[in-house]
């Protein structure tokens, strides 16, 4: 489902000692795909909105940033994971938008 290699995922396996991880089932890795694909549409829409300067999103119910698959025992990003991850793509897009904005201003 949400197979990824974040930083988090490598510091995770470097203390798994230290650290007791979730097992959860293939019902929350779709849960937390769900979660995933709509932040991205909020984000996409909130961004959009010229009134609005700033937003926050808050899961209640997030758990940890990182959970063990119980089908194929690999690591699932948590939903603070990725929301890291769509706001990273979201600021590199409107890095993206800003650098095109300027290109546009210096060739004239």
């Amino acid at each position: 489902m949400g197979k990824t290699n974040l930083p988090l995922i490598e510091a995770t396996k470097r203390n798994m000692g230290k650290t007791k991880l979730d097992e959860i089932g293939y019902w929350s890795e779709i849960k937390l795909d769900i979660i995933k694909k709509y932040a991205v549409a909020y984000t996409k829409i909130m961004n959009k909105q010229p009134h609005i300067n700033s937003y926050h999103y808050i899961d209640g119910f997030a758990g940890p940033g990182i959970h063990i698959s119980k089908n194929t025992n690999e690591f699932i990003p948590g939903s603070p994971a990725n929301a890291l991850k769509v706001i990273s793509s979201t600021l590199m897009g409107t890095r993206r938008k800003c650098l095109k904005s300027w290109e546009k201003i210096i060739r004239k």
